[in-house]
């Protein structure tokens, strides 16, 4: 009886593993085929609408905007109504417009941290790569961080069908929030002026600076 349901346990766990292998190897397409969209962007634009949806209870918090990214050095700058955030890779500012302030600290480049970027450069390197189904028409990929020590739990990726094109991403953090981007207007090959990473003073006079680093 024993070798019965031993024998038993060693083929789900042999079909477990197999369909485990078969997610991944999906998932890695997926992701491969995004990555050659980007592969040849220096700057990517896209327009997004951005919710956050904490776990306790609470109102869900949106806003809209655009984002400017260029994966390959981490770089982004987020403008929305109230704020602009911006990194070079290095240094991050955010310039909160109501109190006319600006937010000087070190950039977070790692997988552990949230860094819209990063939805544009995806490293199987760095993840736990999951193919998780179609989900109303789109494809669904999960990705979660190797590392444990950040803020970031999972990402998960809704692409459309040609797997050419992010249409949204959730970003789950330890406490339980939701990070939702959903893109729209994409353009992969935007024309960027100098200096669209970094924070410029002199267009900002009488700005506070406060240094968080």
């Amino acid at each position: 009886m024993m070798k019965k349901y031993l024998h038993l346990t060693a083929l789900i766990l042999f079909a477990s593993i197999s369909a485990l292998a078969q997610n991944t190897s999906k998932a890695d397409a997926i992701l491969a085929s995004l990555n050659k969209q980007y592969a040849g962007s220096n700057v990517i634009k896209a327009d997004f609408k951005y919710t956050l949806k904490p776990k306790a209870a609470g109102t869900a918090q949106s806003t809209t905007g655009t984002i400017y990214a260029q994966p390959k050095t981490n770089s982004f700058k987020l403008i929305t109504k109230a704020q602009d955030i911006i990194s070079n890779g290095k240094q991050q500012w955010t310039y909160l417009k109501e109190e006319d302030e600006v937010q000087l600290s070190n950039a977070g480049n790692s997988a552990d941290d949230i860094n819209p970027a990063q939805l544009f450069n995806f490293n199987k390197n760095t993840y736990i790569r999951k193919y998780a189904g179609l989900q109303g028409g789109r494809h669904v990929v999960d990705l979660q961080p190797l590392s444990k020590k950040g803020n970031l739990v999972r990402i998960r990726l809704f692409v459309d069908k040609t797997a050419t094109a992010l249409n949204s991403a959730v970003i789950t953090d330890k406490s339980g929030n939701t990070h939702q981007y959903t893109i729209s207007n994409f353009n992969a090959n935007y024309k960027a002026p100098q200096g669209l990473f970094n924070f410029d003073t002199k267009k900002h006079p009488g700005v506070e600076l406060v240094d968080l680093r």
